[in-house]
């Protein structure tokens, strides 16, 4: 990237707010085995780095804002701007066909007649993630046209490959809907037509919209379901915002076939056969609590998933001792439900070497680790996830 260039849009980005880093949240700082590079492979200036933990330079950083959403633990935080996108639809007249274009785009105003408004996003529109073009439909928006004509000539125009990416994501979430034709980016325009154009900071207010200002400070309540948690701080075992988000919206989708699969996306539902130990390594090492293993006073063990918190990370398989875990493609159904599922539940018993808790289905009188050692007093043993693959 020219250096020049460069400088121009950190220049003209100056007053947005700044991409904030919590390390603790990173995969790599609970799984050192992780080999998640999502937010390096999508920043366009290189800002972010990988040696044994992320780095964030902030001095190169663009503020485009891809890794706020590419991130699935939430490691990255910012203002991406869906809050404001959203809250200004509300207050349109009821907007059908609608373009986004980004805060730099130099003619977002031109373009096809067949548009009833352009609004101007407060930043790049590589910030914005699946939930957000989701929640435009929910809103009751027919057509969404994504303006990427304008990254042609942007010092990091290689984002409009991410939005692009954004985009396919966005339309596998839509196709068991059969409306994935209503999200769509435009690569060049033709027609130059003059439409109206809103900034999405300072949306137009009509005689009606005004009164509900008035009426109620803020986001109107709509928006506030599906942002979610937005304007609460992060916590480590919980899933990235925009995770959060997606759960939210698709909940306010049209019905469809709640068996339809969700292969492809971020999803997963796991199952674990009787070769549990009950060992709870795996709620322990799961970033976001999709995992969780419980006790009581009276010996009894629970292991429980919830799909809607798994980000498909893989650790926990990587880590099962045993290979208990197994991963199976999630449906809707297994995103949408509230409830964590039973993964397996029984007695625990004591080891007699160790004192040591574990399955009391197993035969044995020693946990596993102690069995182990008395079968191979001078071996070691890695989980099967971990183990090198044997090359010839």
């Amino acid at each position: 990237m020219n250096l020049l260039s460069l400088a121009e849009r950190l220049a003209a980005l100056e007053d947005a707010p700044p991409i904030r880093l919590n390390a603790d949240q990173c995969l790599h700082a609970r799984h050192r085995f992780s080999t998640c590079d999502a937010c390096v492979r999508t920043c366009p200036t290189n800002a972010l780095h990988l040696n044994g933990s992320i780095t964030l330079n902030a001095e190169t950083c663009a503020v485009c804002g891809e890794c706020l959403h590419v991130c699935p633990t939430g490691a990255l935080d910012g203002n991406d701007g869906a809050a404001e996108l959203l809250n200004c639809i509300t207050r349109l007249d009821q907007p059908r066909r609608i373009e986004l274009a980004c805060s730099q785009h130099a003619a977002p105003e031109k373009g096809s007649p067949d548009t009833d408004v352009v609004v101007r996003t407060n930043g790049c529109l590589a910030a914005l993630g699946p939930s957000a073009y989701l929640s435009l439909l929910v809103l009751g928006v027919e057509r969404v046209t994504v303006r990427l004509d304008a990254c042609v000539t942007c010092p990091i125009g290689e984002v409009r490959n991410a939005v692009s990416n954004t985009l396919s994501i966005v339309h596998r979430v839509l196709a068991p809907f059969g409306i994935g034709n209503r999200v769509m980016g435009l690569n060049a325009v033709s027609d130059q037509t003059d439409r109206p154009v809103y900034d999405a900071q300072n949306p137009p207010l009509s005689r009606r919209n005004l009164f509900r200002v008035f009426a109620a400070n803020g986001p109107r309540p709509i928006v506030r379901v599906l942002v979610g948690e937005d304007d609460q701080p992060a916590v480590v075992k919980l899933p990235s915002r925009e995770r959060r988000r997606l759960i939210n919206v698709l909940k306010h989708l049209p019905s469809t076939d709640l068996n339809a699969p969700l292969e492809g996306l971020p999803f997963a539902r796991m199952t674990a056969d009787d070769r549990c130990t009950a060992c709870g390594v795996c709620a322990r090492i799961c970033p976001t609590g999709a995992l969780s293993f419980t006790t009581t006073a009276d010996d009894i063990y629970l292991l429980a998933f919830s799909s809607g918190a798994c980000i498909d990370c893989g650790a926990c398989i990587k880590m099962c001792d045993p290979g208990s875990l197994q991963r199976a493609g999630a449906t809707f159904a297994d995103v949408l439900t509230s409830e964590p599922v039973a993964l397996r539940a029984g007695k625990l018993r004591s080891c007699t070497a160790c004192g040591a808790q574990f399955a009391a289905e197993t035969s044995s009188d020693l946990c596993p680790r102690c069995d182990f050692r008395r079968k191979n007093p001078s071996g070691s043993r890695l989980p099967p996830g971990l183990k090198k693959p044997v090359t010839s």
